[in-house]
């Protein structure tokens, strides 16, 4: 129903319009309520030419998006982990902002305690200093980036549903 609109990103019942100019803005509207899906009611949760807004799990700004700090508060927070298991929950929560760290595949060191190891291990880690530095350095990238977009690139939205949750990301 939206299909065809390069302007607009929607998810589930989230209907995302971006615009360079209020003129423009009003000229998107006008698009996107000329469709059949806008027969539905507008709710209280609708915002109309909002400079920021939150977008699953980010602040999405004019000139890009960063982490929700109340999501990034609790990884920021999070202390180093005793055991295997506690370690692979860290680390597929930081899998979801992993496009904000800077060169993630330095982080290396983390996933080596994964090796030979289950899903629910509960081994103990004997943390070494480059795996300690790579674990502070993933929670401190998290608290101080901004992506920027690039004008003119189209975007995506890549989700992934397990029996266990559900993630989504911006991707250009």
């Amino acid at each position: 129903m939206l299909i065809g609109l390069d302007f607009v990103f929607a998810y589930i019942d989230n209907i995302l319009i971006a615009s360079l100019f209020v003129q423009e803005y009003r000229q998107h509207l006008k698009r996107v309520f000329g469709r059949e899906i806008m027969k539905y009611p507008l709710t209280s949760k609708c915002k109309f030419q909002a400079e920021s807004l939150e977008f699953l799990g980010f602040q999405i700004f004019s000139k890009g998006s960063a982490p929700l700090f109340s999501k990034i508060k609790t990884i920021f927070s999070y202390k180093r982990p005793e055991r295997v298991q506690k370690l692979r929950r860290f680390l597929g929560t930081v899998n979801f902002y992993h496009r904000c760290i800077s060169n993630v595949a330095q982080h290396k060191y983390l996933n080596e305690y994964f090796k030979d190891s289950e899903k629910k291990d509960k081994r103990l880690i004997n943390w070494i200093a480059e795996a300690i530095k790579a674990f502070d350095k993933v929670k401190r990238d998290l608290t101080t980036l901004l992506v920027h977009l690039v004008p003119n690139i189209k975007m995506r939205l890549m989700t992934d549903v397990s029996g266990n949750g559900s993630c989504a990301g911006i991707n250009h």
